[in-house]
């Protein structure tokens, strides 16, 4: 059966991502590798969390909602999307857990798959630009070298999904006549099941859909009504399912501080080799989107093309891509949040509703809500090459890409250097440790999760391999009632009273927690490998 040449297209844009994944990051891709989780490095930490997070659910027993992780966050538990663990993967690969190597990971694999679909869907939209499909697939490596997406990688590998804003953006701009409902419930479900801020990503280029069928008359209110009711219905039932209802969960705070700022799109934070770093707030670095060299410079060349073809553009009816244009305003009106800094300069800061602060807090790391405009910006930046010949298409394609990979290549070096090395070992080196779970089932720190990368590494492990239960986390939220648990534990410990299958390793020095009058044959007090522990009986 001859292949047809449009899919053919789309396959090789796709093994294009898949070979600059390779190139990059083959060492992260092996799934018996995991020496490059436990590293110690700058926002590793999230790294840890995320693969952790999949080896507590794969040894916990299944409960319902199914997504919840027993052992982890104990007694409350917690939700695996709030370990970023990616429950798409992480429930089918535990309903196969007894048929799994003992060493296992897929954030590796599901980052080749990420890179693989964003040239799949880099490619579908540069084919509404562009009619010559070689020029579409020079087009696609745009989106495949995306700065915003190499920064995430090997660090939030959740957040790596970028082919969901690809596919939304398609959606919205591609030509069709009548309702996408089952393509936008299967994104929003797939949305919820890598990383809910995807959600408030695509929610708004859902709607934006409908108001452009809605306004074209190539759809009726009612039908809208009634299929997308199924739709959302649907999405609830997938929420609940993998815990986002569970009675542990609670909102973000902070919304303001991992805001966006004004010269984001031009501050490289050290991905450039021409341009300098800009001053930013210090929390603002989450907000990376800088766009890179070859971006912008496309991006202006594209403005300069689009105004000599004036009278080709005023044909074009803008009015009909209002929805969307608003939708992509509301997206970067929230990633600026109520504080505005353009540099270290605060332009301007409103005072919110408390209950808006509420709401908004869901999506306190607001910088990364502005991604769809991001690559809304690359698209238009590809837009004005339309109208020039195919040649001179292609020369410039070519040209601006060089200039966009010379732009970050010290950002590519550095990034597989990171990943190339592999010298992790626990600290758990005494011999004490190993006649531990003999004796106990639990481990609590107290006061809280404040130690050192290599510590939590070392000690969470030890809980994973001896199948001790944990009662905290690095999460992505706080969980309601998880501080009053521990302030619990305080208050008994300090009249003496302990829990005789629990291991308390404490955070500060434990005579914050436990006066030395209270020291007595039920329990004693170690200091083995940098850890403070108490040990009953």
């Amino acid at each position: 059966m001859k292949l047809n040449k449009n899919y053919l297209a789309m396959i090789i844009s796709g093994l294009l991502g898949a070979i600059f994944c390779f190139i990059l990051f083959s060492n992260i891709i092996d799934y018996n590798n995991i020496n490059w989780i436990y590293q110690d490095y700058v926002d590793n930490a999230d790294t840890f969390a995320h693969h952790i997070g999949w080896e507590f659910f794969r040894a916990s027993p299944w409960v319902f909602p199914i997504g919840i992780i027993s052992n982890l966050g104990y007694p409350i538990g917690i939700p695996i999307t709030y370990t970023d663990s990616i429950p798409l993967l992480a429930i089918p690969f535990k309903l196969i857990r007894n048929w799994l190597p003992q060493t296992f990971q897929y954030l590796g694999l599901w980052i080749l798959l990420s890179y693989i679909l964003q040239g799949v869907f880099g490619y579908l939209l540069s084919k509404l630009i562009f009619k010559n499909k070689i020029t579409s697939i020079i087009a696609s490596i745009f989106f495949i070298v995306s700065p915003i997406m190499l920064y995430r990688t090997g660090i939030h590998t959740s957040l790596t999904s970028h082919f969901l804003i690809l596919a939304s953006l398609y959606l919205v701009i591609r030509p069709h006549q009548a309702l996408q409902s089952w393509h936008w419930g299967i994104i929003m479900c797939l949305a919820l099941l890598i990383h809910p801020y995807f959600l408030f990503m695509i929610g708004p280029l859902w709607l934006a859909d409908l108001f452009i069928l809605l306004k074209d008359k190539k759809a009726t209110t009612q039908k809208i009504i009634y299929q997308n009711f199924i739709i959302i219905f649907i999405i609830i039932i997938v929420a609940y399912a993998i815990g986002l209802f569970y009675i542990g969960a609670a909102a973000g705070e902070g919304y303001g501080a991992f805001s966006l700022n004004l010269n984001s799109v031009f501050s490289p934070q050290n991905y450039s080799k021409i341009l300098p770093n800009l001053l930013q707030q210090r929390q603002q670095d989450d907000a990376f989107n800088y766009l890179g060299v070859g971006v912008i410079a496309l991006f202006f060349t594209s403005v300069f093309i689009i105004i000599k073809q004036k009278n080709k553009i005023l044909r074009i009816n803008f009015s009909k891509w209002f929805p969307l244009l608003f939708a992509l305003l509301l997206l970067t009106l929230v990633a600026i949040t109520n504080k505005i800094y353009f540099g270290n300069y605060k332009v301007i800061e409103l005072d919110l509703p408390l209950v808006l602060k509420e709401i908004l807090g869901i999506v306190r790391a607001s910088g990364r809500i502005f991604w769809p405009v991001y690559y809304f910006i690359i698209f238009l930046a590809l837009y004005g090459l339309r109208y020039l010949k195919t040649k001179y298409c292609l020369i410039l394609l070519i040209l601006f890409l060089a200039l966009q990979i010379f732009d970050i290549s010290g950002a590519l070096k550095a990034k597989h250097e990171l990943f190339s090395s592999n010298n992790w070992t626990s600290l758990l080196v005494s011999p004490i440790w190993q006649t531990l779970p003999e004796k106990y089932t639990h481990i609590s720190y107290i006061p809280n999760f404040n130690i050192a990368h290599q510590q939590y590494v070392s000690l969470d492990l030890f809980a994973i391999k001896n199948n001790l239960t944990l009662n905290q986390g690095y999460f992505a939220r706080v969980m309601k009632g998880g501080g009053i648990q521990v302030k619990k534990q305080i208050d008994d410990l300090k009249q003496g009273i302990v829990n005789p299958k629990t291991i308390y390793i404490f955070a500060y020095d434990v005579k914050n927690y436990l006066p030395l009058n209270n020291i007595n044959q039920n329990y004693q007090l170690l200091y083995i490998d940098g850890f403070q522990l108490l040990l009953p009986n």
